[in-house]
């Protein structure tokens, strides 16, 4: 898939490029998943609006929000495991799964299938988690897997699908992706894919070692959500990069900083674009943010500087 080359290229340089603030991409992580988890919540639950467009009875008063928030952090703290994925059901929803276990009933639909015996889940989950351990496949890849064999084992009376998605989105972080946004916009495309899916599973014409066409389009579809939040990501942190610059010894002269400042930002609007310079005066130093690479800033630096045989430091901030 292209898409995987083009995630890989954006999360190496998000993960391992100096100018990104470690603090900013936590929070921005942070964000895309809570996104998504409310996409997720939205994705199975109807929102009614009232005359002023104000959600009534929406995700928030429910308290669903609140519990595929501790359902995240159980899963993240505890790891993925057999024990933790049956207590992941009654976190998510503990009226409908009231016990720290995996269901118990068989009259369990899935649309127009039929769910596992209850009697099968155990076994199949411990197969899902041996699977994700021992997994060579693209992280984005696994994390699709994970969405749909946990739907297909629809271990839980319910919740199943929010459960799915936050395992995905836990396989994803754990190998440095961030979280895939399915908008509730795209619920039937969405459904539309896992259904597809799910029809050449329970006929066992597809497994999760043997992929079908179908799983493939619903890979795809977790890749391009994936990407997004990747694009998203970067566009946020490139915006945010940070520099202090610090200058040696030498005549250092109110024409030499503004000098310094104009050439950091370019000589056009165009290049300049997004790129502030704050003097500190009488430190010898200078605040630079904005999209521009390290690499490059110090050779904008080393134009200013040259004439005067001034030493400089370039700090990244933020780390």
């Amino acid at each position: 898939m292209k898409a995987l080359e083009r995630i890989d290229k954006l999360v190496g340089r998000i993960n391992t490029h100096p100018e990104y603030s470690i603090e900013v991409a936590m929070q921005k992580r942070d964000t895309l998943r809570k996104e998504a988890q409310r996409h997720s919540a939205e994705i199975e639950f109807e929102m009614v609006m009232n005359g002023n467009g104000i959600k009534k009875g929406g995700i928030v008063e429910m308290g669903i929000l609140g519990r595929l928030d501790q359902a995240w952090n159980y899963l993240a703290e505890h790891g993925i495991d057999v024990h933790s994925l049956g207590r992941l059901g009654n976190i998510i929803d503990s009226d409908r799964n009231p016990n720290s276990v995996f269901r118990r009933g068989d009259e369990i639909s899935i649309g127009r299938f039929d769910a596992p015996k209850a009697a099968e889940i155990p076994q199949m989950i411990e197969g899902l988690v041996d699977y994700l351990k021992m997994s060579n496949l693209h992280p984005v890849v696994r994390a699709a897997e994970a969405h749909l064999s946990m739907v297909q084992i629809h271990p839980y009376a319910d919740g199943n699908g929010r459960s799915a998605r936050i395992l995905q989105n836990l396989c994803l972080e754990q190998r440095g992706y961030p979280s895939a946004v399915i908008s509730s916009n795209e619920r039937g495309l969405y459904f539309g894919l896992v259904d597809a899916s799910l029809e050449k599973r329970y006929n066992r014409d597809t497994s999760p070692l043997s992929p079908g066409h179908e799983d493939k389009l619903f890979y795809e579809f977790i890749a391009s959500k994936v990407l997004t939040s990747v694009q998203t990501l970067d566009e946020h942190l490139a915006e945010r990069r940070a520099y202090e610059i610090t200058l040696g010894r030498g005549d250092i002269n109110h024409g030499l900083l503004y000098a310094i400042d104009k050439r950091v930002k370019g000589v056009s609007k165009i290049v300049g674009k997004g790129i502030h310079v704050r003097i500190i005066k009488g430190k010898r130093k200078l605040i630079v943010i904005g999209d521009i690479a390290q690499d490059e800033l110090a050779k904008r630096v080393d134009h200013a500087v040259a004439p005067h045989n001034i030493k400089y430091k370039i700090k990244v901030m933020g780390r």
